[in-house]
């Protein structure tokens, strides 16, 4: 999967300004454009290969952990008491609501 471009470029400019990578452009139709890694690229190579390799072996443990922990933070939120007034209630009972157009709903998250 390719990156969009707008998120690819950024990367590959500063990577470039990193000493990581070069960039070769060439004069063609279409244009050509190839990157390589330099020396101080080459050295981190090795490394962000062992990452990658490690965040694929983890990857369905990692999106369970984080769908559960989702689903405990919405289960966690405190609970609260809606009242609904009446179209006439103009705040002038001490609750806010006209005793005669209120009404509690249950509890919501």
């Amino acid at each position: 999967m390719t990156p969009p471009a707008h998120t690819l470029t950024p990367t590959l400019r500063q990577l470039q300004q990193d000493d990581l990578i070069t960039r070769t452009a060439y004069a063609e139709v279409p244009r050509r454009v190839e990157y390589g890694l330099t020396s101080l690229g080459h050295g981190i190579h090795e490394i962000v290969a062992t990452l990658i390799g490690w965040a694929a072996d983890h990857h369905d443990e990692i999106r369970d952990h984080r769908a559960r922990a989702h689903t405990l933070s919405l289960n966690q939120r405190p609970l609260r008491r809606v009242r609904i007034c009446g179209s006439n209630a103009a705040h002038t009972a001490p609750n806010g609501c006209e005793s005669a157009g209120n009404r509690s709903l249950p509890a919501v998250r």
